[in-house]
């Protein structure tokens, strides 16, 4: 393995680093152990919540911070540390419920551990 520059690589996981299935190709495997291998630290970026990466980071062993929810937290979910969180107001949050409740508009909002939704359309 040739020395690198790189201390870090990014990815998103939809269509990045799983496939239409679901799934982490071998190919993507592959690459991430040859990156690990040359002591590049891998980290998740993406608008899914922790919860629904968790698979991912175990399938995986990725360990350290990975970004969720759109980057509104960067955490360690192994540590639960949190080094950026940046959360909707009460304000806000009744502010966009009425707004979609008045144009039936449905919404879901997210925690770090808890999910709302008033009606499940999916």
């Amino acid at each position: 393995m040739t020395p690198t520059t790189y201390k870090l690589l990014v990815l998103d996981i939809d269509g990045t680093l799983i496939n239409n299935k679901g799934d982490v190709s071998p190919e993507t495997r592959e690459a991430l152990d040859l990156a690990r291998g040359a002591g590049i630290q891998v980290a998740l970026c993406t608008g899914r919540s922790t919860r629904s990466c968790r698979r991912y980071m175990e399938e995986l062993s990725l360990d350290g911070y990975h970004i969720f929810f759109d980057g509104a937290l960067v955490s360690n979910p192994e540590t639960d540390e949190r080094i950026f969180i940046e959360t909707l107001t009460g304000d806000t949050v009744r502010e966009i419920t009425t707004f979609a409740r008045k144009h039936d508009i449905d919404i879901e909002l997210a925690s770090v551990d808890k999910y709302y939704s008033e009606r499940e359309t999916w």
